[in-house]
């Protein structure tokens, strides 16, 4: 029997191959499998610079980001206006103090000089008194006169500021749908499309092991200010209808209701919790946080800028996260922003 051996892998090659790598599953002969050798050598030279180039950013004392010289720049324009708007503001108090002054003193001088003339001939009486010391508080009630000005903060004829404040891009999208929903703008927005009040729910498309994440929600319908859920649920969990109830979902409900909605591992709670007060409308935009290093989410609802923490149980929402909403009335929608 003929011991047939497979030739090189490599292009053009009439050799024998000799040596098999237990990556590619190609053979080649002893001179290309040196080569082939050289090029994955090559690949982990580039994988390792990447490694460093990583390890750099991430161990860097004081890290650097493009938006922080878009602050600098902020900051120089803002003083700049500042400084031009402070500038003109004082030279204009001291111009009308100055001026006015010089309008008080001409009165004023005609009564220096009666007070040296008294002083020197002695020839003064009660009469003369009385006349100087009226002048005086004539005088002193034009100089305070003079300078009743204030400064008035609300004109809208001078340059504005506009105030700065770092929003994070957010890159989720709601996904897989149980219940009656909809989705819109390629993932952006959910509505429930049911043709009768119950729960439905959207999970996220993103999944949270590590780091912190911002996710910024749109309350655009929520029918009498009365129920959604805004929270996380463990992605090895089922997905259901009624996410909330999960046993891993943690999170918060917006309600007109006295009661307060807080749930714990699937559990509705008193509303106790983090003393939440239910301050969610129609409209609000609600920025929730995920906290992997602390296992912590947090709802920051931006009109009100009350913020609400939960801790999260690993061993009952193990690590990956997932984004969890849950509707309630028909015809209800969110935006993501």
């Amino acid at each position: 029997m003929m011991n047939i051996k497979a030739p090189c892998s490599s292009i053009d090659c009439k050799g024998v191959g000799v040596f098999s790598c237990i990556g590619c599953r190609q053979t080649f002969c002893h001179k290309h499998s040196y080569e082939h050798h050289q090029e994955l050598s090559k690949e982990l030279q580039a994988i390792s610079v990447q490694h460093d180039a990583i390890h750099q950013q991430l161990t860097a004392t004081n890290p650097v980001h493009p938006v922080q010289k878009e602050i600098d720049e902020w900051e120089a324009k803002s003083l700049s206006t500042i400084k031009i708007v402070a500038d003109e503001a004082r030279t204009q108090v001291s111009t009308t103090l100055t001026e006015n002054n010089r309008e008080i003193m001409k009165d004023f001088a005609l009564l220096t000089n009666e007070l040296g003339v008294g002083w020197q001939t002695k020839n003064y009486v009660e009469t003369d008194l009385n006349k100087w010391r009226n002048e005086l508080s004539k005088t002193q009630q034009t100089i305070n006169s003079a300078r009743n000005m204030y400064l008035d903060s609300r004109d809208t004829s001078l340059p504005s500021i506009n105030m700065i404040k770092i929003k994070f891009n957010n890159s989720d999208k709601f996904g897989e749908i149980k219940g009656s929903m909809q989705l819109e703008d390629h993932g952006r927005i959910v509505s429930h499309s049911g043709s009768y009040d119950s729960h439905s729910s959207v999970y996220g498309t993103k999944l949270y092991s590590n780091g912190l994440h911002r996710i910024l929600i749109k309350i655009d319908k929520m029918h009498d200010n009365y129920w959604i859920f805004f929270g996380i649920s463990s992605a090895i969990m089922p997905m259901k209808s009624d996410a909330c109830l999960s046993r891993s979902a943690y999170g918060w409900a917006a309600t007109s209701n006295r009661r307060k909605f807080v749930y714990l591992n699937g559990v509705l709670t008193n509303g106790t919790y983090a003393k939440y007060n239910e301050d969610i409308r129609k409209g609000d935009t609600i920025e929730l946080t995920l906290d992997c290093h602390k296992k912590k989410i947090q709802l920051l609802n931006e009109r009100t800028k009350q913020k609400y923490d939960i801790y999260v149980d690993g061993r009952e929402c193990p690590f990956p996260w997932r984004l969890t909403t849950t509707l309630h009335h028909r015809g209800d929608r969110l935006s993501l922003i």
